[in-house]
């Protein structure tokens, strides 16, 4: 599935669900997943290949592969990314790609990379 433009919940709650059982999300251009529960599950893939912003509200459940290819920025702006994704698995941030996290001024907070 390819996505340019904007997923959009009412509220982040589990009633305002996207959950990526085995397909490949590539957002082109500019994309946002905002204000809804974000489910990335084991056989998911979201792919960002330009910029996509994730703005969920929630926290971001995956067990899958959260990426950014092809010169592409994956923006997470979301608190927490509850990360179970092993192996090949998780967040993989290839070659002249980005990874942005933004979190609101004064909020404070832990950054840990590891692999």
């Amino acid at each position: 599935m390819a996505l340019a433009g904007t997923i959009t919940g009412v509220a982040a709650s589990s009633a305002n669900e996207l959950e990526n059982f085995n397909n490949t999300i590539t957002a082109t251009g500019t994309a946002t997943i905002s204000n809804i529960d974000l489910d990335n599950d084991s056989a998911g893939t979201i792919d960002a290949t330009g910029t996509l912003t994730l703005n969920t509200g929630a926290t971001i459940d995956n067990a899958g592969l959260l990426e950014a290819t092809a010169g592409g920025t994956l923006d997470v702006q979301d608190v927490n990314i509850n990360n179970t994704g092993t192996g090949a698995k998780g967040i993989v941030i290839a070659n002249a790609s980005f990874l942005e996290v933004d979190v609101a001024p004064g909020t404070g907070g832990t950054l840990q990379l590891t692999g």
